[in-house]
């Protein structure tokens, strides 16, 4: 998905409502938001957000750019011991700052309360094969965490245009994805996730939280996953689609009012030798179904939690 280069890299830094630094080609009406343009408007753009104690909150609308906008929800300064002002003087402390950077249509946008300071791996990928074969069902922590994650707290809320690949990761905060068609992977470790009127494919992990997915159109040929550790599970897929369903809970119940008969097979024993010599089988309580003649893998998953796939229009 790296390409060169070809226009000028655009990199923000803001800290609250403190000075930001201007870059060519960007608009910055007010302190904690900023506007930035794409190196090629025709083309989808690609979205990478990186939050530590954040929510995110991403909508597809009809524009060229991409708008950002952040608050300091006040999660790093209740970590902080109050320090009462001395007499005479005046508290100076800014909110929390974040990164933005563009390079041909690919946007980075990067929580930190030392914004401004070179991150070694600006764009970490939890995720690295979604709906891919061995997929983790616990998402790995993010890598390349802002350098100050003990007081990052910034909630994001981000306009892009219709067409928009998103890659979202937090560690404690909520995802919310409105209206986007493309590749949508998003990863929590403490907090929902909610995606409505989403188009294209989606891959959502959270440890604890609820996944909630309401899918207008699926890709024909890429697989999904929708897990959690501790949550529910709720998914509404086009009537129409044609996939492969594994559906799993350990600890709660599974619903549908897809046409899948009761007795839908389970998974056939797995069998595999272990590194002590012992020969183990696995029988795994989850449900295979094959809707419309079949298609890409789709799991929903939680481990705590009932699991609910809806039928859409």
């Amino acid at each position: 998905m790296t390409r060169p280069c070809i226009l000028p890299c655009l990199v923000f830094a803001l800290a609250g409502s403190a000075a930001v630094a201007s870059a060519a080609g960007a608009q910055t009406p007010r302190g904690d938001e900023v506007i930035v343009p794409l190196s090629d408007p025709s083309r989808p753009a690609v979205l990478t957000v990186s939050a530590f104690a954040g929510n995110i909150v991403v909508r597809g609308t009809n524009r060229r750019d991409v708008l950002v906008r952040s608050s300091d929800n006040g999660r790093g300064r209740s970590r902080r011991r109050p320090v009462e002002t001395p007499p005479g003087m005046r508290r100076l402390t800014p909110e929390g700052g974040f990164r933005v950077e563009e390079r041909n249509n690919e946007i980075s946008v990067e929580s930190s309360s030392c914004a401004g300071i070179p991150n070694p791996n600006p764009n970490p990928n939890p995720n690295p094969n979604p709906g891919g074969q061995g997929l983790p069902f616990i998402p790995p922590i993010p890598k390349g965490l802002p350098c100050g994650p003990m007081f990052d707290s910034i909630d994001f809320e981000i306009e892009v245009p219709l067409k928009t690949n998103v890659k979202l990761s937090t560690m404690n905060g909520d995802i919310s994805v409105t209206s986007v068609e493309g590749v949508l992977e998003v990863n929590s470790v403490n907090g929902e996730l909610s995606l409505a009127s989403v188009a294209g494919s989606v891959v959502a992990h959270t440890v604890n939280g609820d996944v909630t997915a309401v899918l207008t159109r699926a890709d024909a040929e890429a697989p999904m996953a929708f897990t959690t550790l501790n949550g529910v599970v709720d998914v509404t897929l086009p009537g129409t689609i044609k996939a492969n369903l594994k559906l799993r809970t350990d600890n709660g119940d599974m619903f549908t009012d897809f046409d899948i008969p009761p007795a839908t097979s389970r998974p056939a024993p797995r069998g595999t030798r272990q590194n002590d010599g012992r020969f183990r089988f696995e029988i795994e309580r989850a449900i295979q179904a094959s809707l419309n003649g079949g298609g890409p893998d789709i799991e929903l998953r939680s481990f705590n939690g009932r699991v609910y796939l809806r039928r859409g229009k």
